[in-house]
């Protein structure tokens, strides 16, 4: 088709007549400040809700600055409180660590430190293993003759091999019955001195103080206890529920010793503590227990 004057015509017309309008309507707006009213309305708005936020946000902030100098107040305070329960509040005392736990927890870190800030000599560290705790363990006609040879308590094989390892917690560790019980997978001892001790802490999450495990413990307990010295349970979790078991004991329990209260507590729990009424006699590492003079009555059937 052919494109004649006639469209162009129409065409600049149109273009024109659009240009108008825009005109005409951008006067309009103008005129009456529609415009520029809605603009200055939105940017008071925003000018506002941007003031309203950063009052609130200097508002959080003053409060994080209360929070974080409050916080600075209470450890300082937490420390001195430590310091004035916890240091040298288990001088003389002589203590050894049972563990049902992997080695070097934190739980187990924090005590040995806690320990060592209030003065107790721990006499060693036992990590006991789980074999033997099976009714099928394999070592267990072994036990029996070795018990027998040592003149261990008569009983069940677990009660023997409890009343056993409870001597060598607390009377003082024996080198051949370590090593047979290390042969074995009783337990794998750390550090020992060749100390006697006067109470057995036993650490382990909560696992350790539920099942078999728990039995085991209790059993080991029970031989600590035949010794007359002390027994506390330390949870490196926290207690879901304290086992009847111990409340019928009536063995301390302690929990959160990876905190300042909880330390506080534990020590003070082993400081309430009465020492046996009687005294072993240290030997050194690795050597065979000495018993002083007039407490052969505490072998409750054990040879000498």
């Amino acid at each position: 088709m052919l494109v004649d004057g006639k469209y162009h015509i129409a065409s600049l017309v149109a273009v024109f007549l659009a240009l108008g309008l825009g005109v005409l309507i951008g006067i309009t707006a103008f005129r009456d400040d529609t415009l520029v009213r809605r603009q200055e309305s939105i940017i008071a708005n925003l000018e506002k809700q941007f003031a309203t936020l950063e009052s609130e946000r200097r508002a959080l902030q003053e409060q994080i600055d209360s929070l974080q100098e409050r916080n600075a107040q209470y450890a300082a305070f937490a420390e001195g409180a430590r310091e004035f329960f916890v240091g040298g509040q288990l001088e003389g005392r002589k203590l050894a660590l049972v563990v049902s736990d992997q080695v070097g927890s934190q739980a187990e870190k924090a005590i040995l430190k806690l320990l060592a800030d209030a003065k107790a000599h721990v006499s060693g560290i036992w990590y006991l293993q789980g074999d033997w705790i099976s009714d099928d363990w394999k070592h267990r006609a072994e036990l029996e003759r070795f018990a027998d040879q040592l003149s261990w308590p008569a009983g069940r094989f677990k009660q023997r091999l409890a009343a056993g390892l409870a001597r060598q917690l607390i009377v003082a560790p024996e080198s051949d019955v370590v090593t047979q019980l290390e042969e074995w997978d009783v337990v794998a001892p750390q550090g020992l001195t060749g100390d006697p001790s006067d109470t057995a802490v036993f650490l382990g999450p909560q696992t350790a103080w539920e099942g078999s495990q728990h039995r085991a413990q209790l059993a080991i307990m029970d031989a600590v206890s035949d010794l007359e010295a002390g027994v506390v349970a330390v949870n490196s979790d926290s207690w879901a529920q304290t086992p009847e078991e111990l409340e019928k004991r009536e063995i301390p329990t302690v929990e959160g010793v990876t905190d300042e209260v909880g330390q506080v507590v534990f020590v003070q729990t082993v400081a309430k503590i009465e020492p046996p009424p009687v005294t072993y006699q240290a030997v050194g590492a690795g050597g065979q227990q000495g018993v002083s003079a007039g407490i052969e009555s505490l072998s409750k059937g054990e040879g000498d």
